[in-house]
């Protein structure tokens, strides 16, 4: 079982395990928000109801939070979708571009790196696209950390984490 973890101001921070909120909960450095219903621990003497959010009550001092530079987050920036094509894509479909290719000196950065269909990819080749006459349906960027695109959420994951990530 999973348990969103937020900071003290209600903002998500990770996805813990159970156990870890529990360590939490009982070095009294959280709080219990929602709970599970119907999932326990029991321990020798008492039963526990799984949290499934829980508030850290320390504001904690963290990491600048910037989205690391990945596959699944060029997705995620591109919304599954082509930029020279704007056709929407399955993963399986879909392959990561240099717009100025590698070839040429261009760096593996969130703002040199699309998402392209294999068509399109192919069809620019090793050139950028002026040259290939293909043009972007929008520049490159790097995006800002949001729970959506650092919180990896799963089907099964509570409903009521919906109100506390913000899309």
């Amino acid at each position: 079982m999973r348990v969103l973890k937020l900071d003290v101001t209600y903002t998500p921070i990770e996805i813990i395990s159970w156990m870890d909120a529990f360590k939490l909960i009982f070095l009294n450095k959280a709080e219990v928000i929602e709970e599970y219903d119907n999932k326990t621990i029991s321990s020798p003497r008492k039963k526990y109801v799984v949290p499934s959010i829980i508030r850290v009550k320390k504001k904690m001092l963290g990491k600048n939070k910037t989205l690391n530079f990945s596959r699944y987050g060029i997705f995620m920036r591109d919304t599954y979708t082509c930029q020279y094509c704007n056709g929407l894509f399955n993963t399986k479909d879909l392959t990561l571009d240099h717009v100025i290719p590698a070839s040429k000196g261009g760096p593996k950065t969130w703002k040199n790196i699309v998402t392209a269909c294999h068509f399109c990819n192919n069809k620019k080749d090793n050139r950028t696209p002026k040259e290939a006459r293909m043009k972007l349906s929008r520049k490159p960027y790097q995006p800002k950390w949001t729970p959506k695109t650092s919180l990896k959420l799963k089907n099964n994951d509570p409903i009521v984490w919906m109100q506390y990530i913000r899309y």
